[in-house]
């Protein structure tokens, strides 16, 4: 009779917990990567939420070919805004000030709210940091490139195989995009990475 009991009570707490939980979330969005099966792969979730929530990812699968490799996150440096079009690789900006070489940024292209990452050659004046490749989108004025860092942000550990994960994984910096990697030796693929917004 008190096993019943304990059973009755462990499920009514467990519908408790997965009822406050249905409600805490603002949007979903879902992403994967544009570069799969390759010793690198990522993929970036959205910055904006409904009402300007804490990102959280909720669902994460990768796959590697590597033992050792994982899922790792990154966390937003500081930012910095484009004062014009982009040429070639040369994107004017307000200041480099905390922008170096070979930092890894993601760039914000503000009217299409898309993403795309790429690394620092940074040189010229203070004025302009320059990319080692071109960006895929024209960057624009009022453009946000954010500087990235691995300091302070998890990595899930994936291996040989494929991790599939959900749960409240990891939570991101509100108002900034969370950008998630895997590593392979010579095929990793970030497959799906699910980010919802806290309330």
């Amino acid at each position: 009779m008190n096993n019943i009991k304990r059973m009755i009570v462990a499920l009514v707490a467990t519908m408790g917990v997965m009822l406050a939980q249905a409600g805490q979330y603002d949007n979903t969005a879902s992403v994967s990567t544009t570069n799969g099966s390759t010793t690198l792969s990522w993929a970036i979730g959205t910055s904006i939420g409904a009402n300007g929530g804490t990102p959280v990812v909720t669902y994460l699968n990768a796959t590697s070919d590597k033992g050792g490799s994982g899922v790792q996150f990154y966390k937003v440096a500081n930012t910095v805004i484009a004062t014009a079009a982009n040429t070639t690789v040369t994107i004017p900006v307000v200041t480099t000030s905390g922008f170096t070489n070979a930092d890894v940024v993601v760039i914000r292209h503000v009217a299409s709210d898309t993403y795309e990452k790429r690394t620092l050659d940074t040189g010229g004046t203070d004025v302009t940091i320059k990319t080692t490749a071109a960006v895929l989108t024209a960057v624009a004025a009022g453009d946000i490139i954010y500087r990235i860092v691995t300091t302070g942000a998890p990595k899930i550990p994936v291996g040989v195989g494929t991790l599939s994960s959900s749960g409240f994984l990891y939570a991101g910096q509100r108002g900034y995009p969370i950008y998630a990697e895997v590593d392979g030796g010579t095929n990793a693929t970030l497959n799906l990475m699910t980010v919802q917004f806290l309330k």
